[in-house]
């Protein structure tokens, strides 16, 4: 079976949609939950830094889990997939309240991994 055929026949198992399948040793809410402790991590570290309001995060990672973080936490949807260790640049701004916010440019995403440069 192909990828995407073996995703739709653990989706159809489930009885969830099949965006929803992430693999078959984590759940998406695990995927999420890892997620969040990712942005916690990020957001803890630019807090200590005074002074500073927004920072580039240069992110590596598998394909999968890094366009889902993209969708989920930065609001984009791709139409394409990311390739597993291509780099993604995603911008974390504090705001007035002290909280913080995930974005990225859509040139910013899915960048190869043997880019010679990267966009500012």
């Amino acid at each position: 079976l192909s990828f995407e055929e073996i995703r739709e026949f653990r989706a159809k198992e489930r009885n969830v949609e099949v965006h929803e399948v992430v693999d078959d040793r984590e759940s998406l809410s695990s995927v999420l939950e890892r997620q969040d402790r990712l942005l916690d991590v990020i957001a803890s570290e630019l807090q200590a830094l005074q002074g500073v309001d927004e920072v580039n995060v240069l992110c590596v990672s598998h394909g999968g889990f890094i366009k889902r973080f993209l969708e989920q936490k930065c609001g984009v949807r791709l139409a394409k997939k990311i390739q597993n260790c291509s780099t993604s640049i995603v911008r974390v701004s504090r705001e007035h309240d002290g909280t913080f916010q995930f974005s990225v440019k859509p040139e910013h995403v899915n960048i190869p991994y043997d880019s010679s440069e990267l966009p500012l």
